[in-house]
């Protein structure tokens, strides 16, 4: 599944990516779409958002895994025994 995510400029507070609209605190932001690694399966909550399930099953909203690494969107997550980390691939 492709989402739609903001690279956001000028925000110091905010993380650098952002989904579901540019961050508040953006200068200006550009939007791209990306794919979502292969193991996480959608679906939405009784409020709309879409959530992520993860291969071990956490529930997570997607800004909670989003992040920048080396420049590139990324979903990151700390695991009790250890750590997950996926580049996003641009589409």
């Amino acid at each position: 599944m492709q989402i739609e995510i903001f690279r956001n400029y000028g925000s110091l507070l905010s993380n650098t990516y952002s989904y579901g609209g540019p961050a508040s605190d953006a200068v200006c932001s550009d939007s791209f779409f990306v794919l979502i690694p292969e193991e996480f399966e959608c679906f939405e909550n009784c409020y709309g958002e879409l959530l992520l399930q993860s291969p071990w099953g956490q529930n997570y909203l997607i800004n909670e895994l989003l992040c920048e690494w080396h420049g590139r969107p990324a979903f990151y997550a700390v695991l009790d025994s250890g750590s997950y980390f996926s580049y996003l691939k641009e589409v």
